[in-house]
């Protein structure tokens, strides 16, 4: 994947402007033990000399750099034939070697040289190759190593950021298919519930058809979100309990708590659902009488708490998890991590409840109609 053009140029600039800042802070260096170093030899020069001296030899060392990297990006040392390109590295660096005397005989001559009609090129040659060509060689073959050390931590780089886009790419594949999982797991529900009734009062059938008709339009229209507003599922689950409303009558009461200034946080899209049908498949429907369904949603600590609860005779023990149930812990643990809470709890004199917890995050608020919202919301149910 290509980097903007205006990015690359970041780059680019940042990394020449960051070889020169180095390359000046040594210059300066080298001024300040130039210029003491001349004055204990009894043979002082101006501070102007040396800074010029100082930073004119170390802005040499910063060209042969970039020819250094240069050469190690054309030519890296690879696992299957470092050896042979062991061996150019090493010439390489003579070369550089050689090529920064070159460099240093302009600097010499402009900022110290007492005696310039001497000093000609095969002598400053000469002298420089006795004098400093080991210290030099050195430092080329250093320059050559770390070029090779920053070129590896850069594709490191790049592999890790690389390696992370790819995790994030499949994590929101793995979300859309347990999206794409539940909601078939919903429409087929629904529609064997209107099935049952389409024989024997085809009035409340039709009325359950209308309803299913809003749900698929809700759940169309959030389709590729992964998360939604608190709001937005408690008016999703409202209509979905008005199919239920239709097959329970009056044996079905649903209460609902909700903070005001909670339901602008954002939670897994169609989380609240799969919750409440299994409430109702495995609490109210099992109930010979009147059932109560309660959904709670609080502010707690860090975290968005939601609780649904029926008071129905609770899971049998050895019953499996349906796909509601399984695919929101998937989808909980895909989303968060370890960052949350799925907890459920089941007796047969209490009832089962379910607790969800996961990090708050509010979206959007309106301080002036955040409670009539609520109202609203709540006068659904």
């Amino acid at each position: 994947m290509r980097r903007p053009q205006s990015n690359v140029w970041r780059s680019r600039r940042l990394y020449v402007g960051s070889i020169l800042a180095v390359a000046t802070l040594l210059g300066l260096c080298e001024a300040v033990q130039s210029y003491f170093s001349y004055a204990a030899k009894k043979d002082p020069i101006r501070w102007s000399q040396a800074i010029g001296l100082g930073l004119g030899l170390w802005y040499g060392w910063a060209v042969l750099w970039f020819a250094a990297y240069w050469f190690v990006r054309r030519l890296p040392l690879e696992q299957h034939n470092w050896a042979p390109r062991l061996l150019i590295h090493l010439t390489v660096g003579i070369g550089l070697t050689l090529a920064k005397f070159v460099l240093d005989f302009p600097i010499i001559l402009a900022f110290y040289c007492p005696k310039p009609d001497l000093l000609t090129f095969p002598v400053f040659y000469r002298i420089a190759v006795r004098t400093h060509f080991y210290s030099h060689l050195l430092i080329s073959w250093a320059m050559l190593g770390v070029g090779h050390a920053l070129r590896t931590y850069g594709q490191y780089w790049e592999r890790t950021v690389l390696a992370a886009q790819l995790e994030a790419r499949l994590a929101r594949a793995q979300l859309q298919v347990l999206q794409m999982q539940l909601r078939p797991h919903f429409l087929f529900n629904t529609l064997n519930t209107i099935s049952g009734l389409i024989h024997s009062d085809t009035e409340l059938a039709d009325r359950m058809v209308a309803r299913l008709g809003d749900l698929l339009r809700r759940t169309l229209e959030s389709s590729g979100s992964a998360e939604a507003a608190l709001r937005d599922e408690l008016d999703f689950v409202a209509t979905y309990l008005e199919i239920d409303r239709i097959r329970f009558g009056p044996r079905l009461t649903v209460e609902t708590f909700v903070e005001p200034e909670v339901l602008d946080a954002t939670l897994p899209c169609l989380l609240l659902q799969p919750l409440v049908e299994n409430a109702i498949r495995h609490g109210i429907e099992r109930k010979s009488g009147p059932g109560r369904l309660v959904i709670r949603a609080r502010h707690c600590g860090r975290a968005l708490r939601i609780q649904v609860e029926d008071d129905g005779p609770g899971m049998p023990p050895d019953v499996e998890e349906g796909v509601g149930l399984s695919n929101t812990r998937a989808r909980l643990r895909q989303l968060y991590g370890e960052d949350h809470t799925f907890l459920l709890e089941s007796s047969a004199t209490t009832g089962t409840c379910v607790t969800v917890e996961v990090p708050f995050r509010a979206g959007a608020e309106d301080e002036d109609g955040t409670e009539g919202a609520a109202e609203t919301v709540a006068g659904r149910f």
